[in-house]
């Protein structure tokens, strides 16, 4: 069990309720596809993924992207046990789906990166990005977990 203080769990909450899924969900997903190419084996029926501007442009990645970050609203929802919240989508991508467990990590680098571009230092201050990394390295660890 993950340990919060009250100032993580207010910079995450507060910034989670500025948080526009359907901007910032499809920009990573976009993101990560372009950046980490290997990414792509496992949106091989996304149709079109063979250039950046293919991937920009494509609907599915976008409406992945937007349901990635809508999931996370299950961490959020609880942040006291997120490995058990996530128990079953940890299930899911490792044993159907076979999705590398590295490649949370990488989402949760091109989701934060994406926020970062968005809200800036004055509001995406240094003290809100260690808070948010912390809670997206316990989502990626509770996403892996099944993994281990």
């Amino acid at each position: 069990m993950v340990e919060w203080t009250d100032v993580e769990r207010k910079a995450v909450l507060s910034l989670w309720k500025k948080i526009d899924i359907k901007e910032i969900g499809p920009l990573a997903m976009r993101r990560l596809l372009i950046v980490c190419p290997w990414t792509q084996r496992h949106f091989a029926n996304f149709g079109n993924l063979s250039s950046a501007t293919a991937i920009m442009n494509n609907e599915k990645v976008a409406e992945h992207g937007t349901t990635v970050m809508g999931g996370l609203n299950r961490a959020i929802e609880n942040m006291d046990n997120i490995k058990e919240a996530y128990r079953d989508l940890s299930k899911m991508h490792s044993e159907k789906l076979h999705v590398d467990p590295d490649n949370f990590r990488l989402l949760s680098e091109c989701i934060t990166l994406c926020m970062a571009i968005k809200f800036g230092p004055n509001e995406f201050t240094a003290q809100m990005q260690e808070a948010w990394q912390k809670f997206l390295m316990v989502v990626t660890s509770a996403l892996g977990r099944q993994y281990h």
